[in-house]
């Protein structure tokens, strides 16, 4: 999650007034290191080793995941995905936001940061230990059968998770992003591993159980040695009141989202049932594929850049235009691709069982375009120190989705999906509002950006769909799904070079050498060539965002 970087009311961060925390820095007890002077060129390179990072476990993942799919049953599915629900709830309480504390803290050290972690190390094994006891009394009262021992299995990653957020909020802090990418792929393929091994023995649902457990450790135990920071013995109360007081407000609509999953979680068992869960987690695994890859690793590079901008609010506006028409260009075409394809990949991947996501998968995948600009738009709120609205906005959205629900769920998954839909779409729209209201944007300019990169993405996966439906089961899966894809690409590339020729120079920039060198020349003259930038100003694009640098 994005963090908040300076309090509501203008103050400092409260280091000082918190019991001289600062007086550590003199010491030499400082764990920071010089931020670097270029932060453009340095969020470009965190964005690429963060999108290696998820390629490489989501891809791997995605194989896994085929084998689990085939080899444990659906509802085993449903009781994981709503157990894990319930662990992530608690992940949120036991970091109380002392992990966006540190990273939009103007000067960390190390009392703070142990204060931190031993907070954050008692809270986790305090939650996992009442985890533990309240689990098979949770299981009874929704009448789903194994939720108890699923939910006692998952408990110890609510400790993990909890120690591992200090260092992985110093990494981040640091702009590491390399250093962070490391542990997570080990972690990703160490679980794997495990789970492929016990599913191929038949430990069913244990296997999954086993794989989330994993991940969890092994990620806690990569950030420690990458962080090469250990706590000391200190804990302060009055500096983990000041991180508690501040950390409140930022997670204030995560816990608010937390009350609604349970919510959700009780009616869809209740009403839809455990098999619906478990069709629900498999739509969503494969939208995870994209929006994870390229859209948190956005939001993630593009928090901490709001963090060392804060005080500028030009600069900020421009970076929040930016990372959104970069985000929009990258995951919209590649959402509503998925969207075509649904009815190929699914059952292609996962077998015919799971043929009833396809179209949780598709009315999703449009969903999360709008999701992924909420999650953006989240980071902008709380960086220019405005959570109060954010948290306004979101207990509206919250309760909205809320009812949806409870009116969609006994016409089953597929009514949910589509209610869920329609309230990120007017979600968007009073987002649009918001921040024209708070950062001075103009409407047109918001609306103007949101909708053509929607129309680009909807109006080239158009003729992929049309093209799905009629080739499928007239040629291989395979050579329908490659066939899709360079179509869309095609279009896509066609349609950005005249719609708004700066989106793709946006996302050409940062790339290595390396990875352009793999791009045909008539390629990147096509899609890149256009207006040129002067020295030293700015262009502005067809969408009239201001393109200069952040």
């Amino acid at each position: 999650m994005s963090a908040e970087r300076t309090h509501p009311s203008g103050q400092s961060d409260g280091l000082s007034q918190a019991g001289g925390a600062g007086n550590d820095v003199a010491a030499g007890e400082m764990p920071d290191r010089p931020l670097p002077a270029s932060l453009s060129k340095h969020a470009a390179s965190g964005v690429l080793w963060t999108i290696a990072q998820k390629c490489g476990v989501r891809v791997t993942g995605l194989v896994t995941l085929v084998i689990l799919a085939r080899q444990v049953g659906v509802a085993d599915f449903g009781v994981v995905a709503a157990a894990a629900i319930y662990v992530q709830s608690l992940n949120v309480i036991a970091d109380l936001g002392f992990a966006s504390y540190i990273v939009q803290a103007e000067r960390v050290d190390r009392r703070m940061l142990s204060t931190a972690v031993w907070f954050s190390g008692f809270v986790g094994v305090a939650l996992a230990g009442l985890t533990v006891i309240a689990a098979p009394f949770l299981g009874h009262a929704l009448g789903v059968q194994h939720f108890g021992p699923v939910l006692q299995g998952l408990a110890p990653a609510i400790v993990f998770t909890a120690l591992a957020g200090t260092p992985m909020a110093l990494l981040r802090r640091r702009l590491a992003f390399r250093s962070l990418a490391v542990p997570q792929v080990v972690s990703a393929l160490s679980a794997q591993a495990i789970a492929l091994a016990l599913a191929l023995t038949g430990a069913g649902v244990w296997a999954l159980v086993a794989q989330y457990v994993m991940s969890a450790a092994v990620t806690c135990l990569g950030v420690w040695v990458v962080a090469r920071w250990r706590p000391s013995l200190q804990f302060s109360p009055s500096v983990a009141r000041t991180m508690a007081s501040y950390g409140v407000r930022v997670i204030g609509s995560d816990l608010v989202g937390v009350l609604r999953g349970w919510i959700e979680n009780v009616i869809i068992l209740s009403v839809v049932g455990v098999a619906g869960v478990g069709y629900w987690n498999i739509a969503m695994r494969l939208i995870s594929l994209v929006t994870d890859t390229a859209a948190s690793t956005m939001v993630s590079v593009s928090s901490t850049v709001f963090a060392q901008i804060k005080n500028e609010r030009q600069r900020v506006a421009s970076a929040y235009l930016r990372a959104c028409g970069v985000t929009l260009t990258a995951i919209a075409p590649l959402l509503t691709l998925l969207a075509a394809v649904s009815p190929v990949v699914i059952p292609l991947l996962y077998g015919a069982k799971w043929e009833h996501s396809i179209v949780l998968s598709q009315v999703y995948a449009l969903a999360m375009v709008f999701v992924v600009h909420a999650t953006l738009s989240r980071g902008l709120f709380l960086g220019i120190g405005r959570p109060g609205i954010w948290l306004v906005y979101g207990i509206a959205v919250d309760a909205l989705n809320l009812v949806g629900t409870a009116l969609a769920a006994p016409y089953g998954m597929t009514a949910v999906a589509i209610a869920y839909l329609g309230v990120v779409m007017l979600a968007a729209v009073t987002r649009v509002l918001l921040v024209a209201r708070v950062l001075g944007l103009s409407v047109r300019v918001q609306a103007f950006q949101m909708a053509s990169q929607l129309a680009v993405a909807v109006g080239a996966a158009a003729p992929v769909w049309v093209l799905v439906h009629w080739l499928d089961g007239r040629i291989p899966a395979i050579v329908l799904l490659v066939v899709a894809g360079l179509a869309m690409a095609t279009t896509v590339l066609v349609l950005f070079r005249f719609a708004d020729p700066m989106a793709l120079r946006e996302i050409w920039a940062p790339m290595p050498r390396g990875i352009r060198r793999l791009v045909p020349a008539w390629v990147r003259r096509f899609g890149t060539s256009g207006p040129m930038r002067s020295r030293g100003g700015a262009y502005r694009g067809h969408s009239g965002v201001d393109h200069s640098p952040p």
